[in-house]
């Protein structure tokens, strides 16, 4: 079973995913077309969040996240082996498309904090 058939199966692909990577990749090209034009490459790596059609750019948990990353003002990581550890270069190229929009405080958690999140009242309340 291929990576995508996988993350299917288990619901972390879904249509809206796909539609909400579809807006992130459209962000993200244009914005590192200006980026480009100003002189600095587009480094996104073949498997990133900001490029249309790859896992990650279909995953509703790495899309929350870059999202989040572009609210808030904070860095997105790329997830590339080979580039582990270093800000994406599809989120750079976001941010500087954004940057001067108001920063905020995205109302999710971030994926790796799900599991430990305590829900609204409401939620816990049932309601």
């Amino acid at each position: 079973m291929s990576f995508i058939e996988e993350a299917k199966r288990l619901g972390r692909i879904t249509p809206q995913s796909i539609e909400a990577g579809r807006h992130v990749a459209r962000l993200a090209e244009n914005a590192a077309a200006r980026v480009a034009a100003m002189g600095d490459a587009d480094e996104r790596c073949s498997t990133c969040a900001f490029r249309l059609g790859t896992p990650a750019n279909q995953c509703g948990d790495t899309l929350s996240d870059a999202m989040k990353c572009i609210v808030e003002g904070e860095p997105f990581y790329c997830h590339d082996k080979k580039r582990k550890g270093r800000p994406c270069h599809g989120w750079f190229a976001a941010a500087v498309a954004t940057k001067d929009m108001p920063k905020a405080t995205a109302p999710w958690p971030f994926s790796h904090e799900e599991e430990t999140a305590t829900p609204p009242a409401a939620a816990r309340e049932g309601g």
